[in-house]
C-alpha cells in the first residue's frame, strides 16, 4: 500500500539532511575563522542548499498544499466522516479532537519557511566569492534559523497530520494520495 505520510516524511529527512550539510559547512567557518580555504566550500554547499530548496522543498511544499491539505480539509466538512465519528461512540472524542488537531496544523502555509529561505538566497547572492565576516555570520545565522524552522515545522506536520492521517484516511484514500503526490513534479 502507498504510504504518502511516509513519503513526505523521508522528504523532510532529505531536506534536513541538505540543510545539515550547510549548516556544518557554516560551523566549519565560524569555527576556523582564519582558514579562508573553508569558505569556497561552504558558499559552494550554501549554493547547493539554495539549488536544492528551490526545486525540492518547492515540490514538497507543493505536494502537501496541493494533495494532501485539501484531503484534510475535506475531512472536516464531510458528513459521513461526522456520521461513522458518531456511530463509534467510544471514539468519537478521541477522533474529534485529532482531527482538530491536524485541522489547526493546516493552518501554516510554509510562509516563514518561504521567507527564511529568500532572505538565505539574498545573503548569498550578496556574499560574492571573499565575504566579510560580517557576512559569513549573516549566512551562518541565516542557514541557522532555516534549520530550525524546518526542524520545528516538520515535527509539527509529522504529529500532528502524518500520524494521524493513517488512521483518517481509508487505504484506498491512501493510494490515491499517493498518486496525486507522484504527479506532481
Amino acid at each position: 500500500m502507498a504510504d504518502p505520510f511516509a513519503q513526505l516524511t523521508e522528504e523532510h529527512e532529505q531536506i534536513a539532511a541538505a540543510v545539515a550539510v550547510a549548516r556544518n559547512a557554516a560551523e566549519a567557518v565560524a569555527a576556523y575563522p582564519d582558514d579562508e580555504s573553508l569558505i569556497p566550500a561552504m558558499l559552494e554547499e550554501l549554493r547547493g542548499l539554495q539549488r536544492f530548496m528551490a526545486r525540492e522543498l518547492a515540490l514538497h511544499i507543493a505536494r502537501e498544499e496541493q494533495v494532501i491539505f485539501p484531503a484534510f480539509r475535506a475531512l472536516d466538512g464531510h458528513d459521513r466522516l461526522v456520521d461513522e465519528l458518531l456511530v463509534q461512540h467510544d471514539r468519537v472524542r478521541e477522533r474529534r479532537a485529532l482531527l482538530d488537531r491536524v485541522m489547526a496544523a493546516l493552518e501554516d502555509h510554509h510562509d516563514e519557511v518561504e521567507q527564511q529561505s529568500e532572505r538565505l538566497a539574498e545573503r548569498l547572492a550578496a556574499a560574492g566569492a571573499a565575504p566579510s565576516p560580517e557576512v559569513l555570520r549573516e549566512l551562518l545565522d541565516g542557514v541557522r534559523q532555516l534549520d530550525w524552522i524546518l526542524q520545528g515545522h516538520f515535527s509539527d506536520e509529522e504529529d500532528d497530520m502524518f500520524a494521524p492521517g493513517a488512521e483518517l484516511f481509508e487505504p484506498a484514500e491512501l493510494e490515491r494520495l499517493s498518486a496525486a503526490m507522484k504527479e506532481i513534479q
